[in-house]
């Protein structure tokens, strides 16, 4: 597909998108983590805006970073389901990926900003398909260095033995730590970009578990030593102690990065965005205080997550949005930003948040619609409807705005609220794509 081509590429801003993996809403100190140490994110939200009621639309990891890169929910290019073990080459006679977003699906952001001028790079953890045009340079990406499924040994790049770290689609002999190893490629991209309007996606393994090892036979969150001694030391021990340590070291990168956008004279005219791709995963030491639920559910703690963006000039520093948004946003925001148009026979779901963001609106979307395998959600102002898996589940409401932790279940008190809620059209719409689309 030809986006149509800009011939001024003068005064776009550079776009970085940073995503963490498996973050508890509660572990960053700016909201309210006296465990977490964060303090580069935490200055980030001083310097721009931190989003309370910022939602992933899917709680696991491929269908929330296929809406990223969409702007659609990841049910319209049935990309319903994480990338899972059997659908890896080491487990796959066809020694072929399956899964994440189809290569019939066209019209992503890489390649929509690249199509306005920008150089784009990728660095991290892919989980999107690296099937026959599914690779990040099929995708409009430039330069590349990624973990293919995602879930590797932090410090061999492996997948249960089978190598999974790929630079421009040729796969490495890795050693070092993926994290690290992803904020240097990121860095250095950087520096050869930084006469020209540039696009970093940064999505992390940190904090997720890394999976077994023969030496380590159970699956576990991993961090340098340095970084595991520093939480030790303090007293923690167990999960929690690996997840703060890899948030930490996270956070430092995320300094690194920063410093390098500020060394090159970019960091004025950047737009870096920050957030959890889905909730913590409590079995692996995240922590979602207040919200309720984690990862791989519907309820607050699985969706709703911790955000950041940072815009200087546009967005006001140390201010607090308050209003519902979600990650699909984001690709109407870069694409506003980088004056990218969307042709008009192209469904989106996202909104451009950039009003919001500044205070000059309220959030562009009346309701926030969610759809995971049997369950769903529908959030509409200060009422979350909720309906669990399973086959007899029944809905329960909640007022988020005096029970954020979903303790008082509401559908008797107002019956109206959750038939109102539960007959949306997008989440029928959202169901009959799910179930229309075949079991991995």
């Amino acid at each position: 597909m030809a986006f149509g081509r800009s011939a001024a590429i003068a005064n776009k801003p550079n776009i970085v998108i940073i995503v963490s993996d498996d973050q508890g809403y509660g572990d960053l100190g700016c909201y309210g983590s006296g465990e977490a140490e964060t303090p580069n994110l935490d200055r980030m939200a001083k310097e721009g805006v931190r989003l309370t009621d910022f939602y992933v639309t899917h709680p696991a990891c491929t269908p929330s970073r296929a809406g990223l890169l969409t702007g659609r929910y990841a049910q319209r290019c049935t990309a319903n389901w994480a990338l899972i073990n059997r659908n890896h080459p080491a487990f796959n006679d066809e020694k072929e990926y399956t899964g994440g977003i189809p290569a019939s699906e066209d019209f992503l952001l890489p390649a929509v900003l690249k199509e306005v001028g920008y150089r784009t790079g990728c660095f991290g953890k892919w989980h999107l398909g690296h099937g026959q045009g599914q690779k990040p340079f099929d995708r409009g990406f430039d330069d590349s260095l990624i973990s293919a499924m995602g879930y590797v040994d932090c410090f061999t790049g492996r997948f249960f033995g089978h190598p999974d770290i790929f630079k421009n689609g040729v796969v490495q002999d890795f050693s070092g730590y993926t994290n690290d190893a992803y904020v240097d490629a990121a860095i250095k991209f950087v520096e050869a970009s930084k006469d020209h309007p540039f696009f970093i996606y940064l999505p992390f393994n940190a904090v997720h578990s890394s999976p077994p090892t023969e030496e380590r036979p159970y699956p576990m969150v991993q961090a340098p030593a340095e970084d595991l001694n520093h939480f030790k030391a303090k007293g923690f021990s167990g999960h929690r102690l690996h997840y703060l340590a890899a948030l930490h070291r996270m956070d430092q990168g995320i300094g690194r990065l920063e410093t390098a956008l500020e060394k090159n004279g970019v960091a004025q005219n950047t737009l870096v965005i920050f957030f959890s791709d889905n909730g913590g995963h409590h079995k692996f030491g995240a922590e979602n205080s207040p919200l309720r639920g984690q990862k791989a559910t519907l309820l607050e703690g699985g969706i709703r997550v911790p955000a950041i963006v940072k815009w200087p000039g546009v967005l006001p520093p140390g201010e607090l949005c308050e209003e519902p948004l979600m990650q699909l946003d984001f690709f109407n925001m870069s694409l506003a930003a980088a004056k990218a148009s969307v042709p008009s026979s192209r469904r989106l779901d996202g909104k451009n948040p950039t009003p919001t963001l500044k205070g000059e609106a309220a959030s562009p979307h009346d309701r926030l619609v969610f759809q995971f395998h049997q369950s769903v959600a529908v959030r509409e102002g200060r009422y979350k409807l909720f309906r669990p898996h399973g086959a007899h589940a029944g809905y329960e409401l909640y007022d988020l705005e005096k029970d954020v932790g979903e303790t008082e279940n509401l559908a008797v008190e107002h019956p109206d609220v959750v038939q109102r809620l539960a007959a949306d059209p997008l989440l029928e719409e959202l169901e009959a794509l799910f179930e229309a689309t075949p079991r991995e």
